[in-house]
């Protein structure tokens, strides 16, 4: 992780907007969007890889979704 991305999400922990992590770095909300994003999907790719996710126990699919997939 970057010292930027660590930034943000140090700023994100204290639960800012993205628009107001933005503002506060001079950035574009879409590029902390951006930011935020990877991180979320680097720790679930982590949690993946560790064993660490939740089992579903429930998925709720509609009668049309599952004829389609079917």
């Amino acid at each position: 992780m970057t010292g930027r991305q660590q930034e943000i999400m140090d700023l994100r922990a204290l639960n800012l907007t993205p628009k107001q992590i933005a503002r506060k770095l001079g950035m574009k909300v879409s590029e902390v969007n951006a930011a935020i994003q990877n991180q979320a999907q680097q720790t679930t790719l982590d949690r993946l890889t560790k064993g660490e996710l939740d089992p579903v126990y429930q998925c709720l699919a509609s009668d049309s979704l599952i004829a389609v997939c079917s």
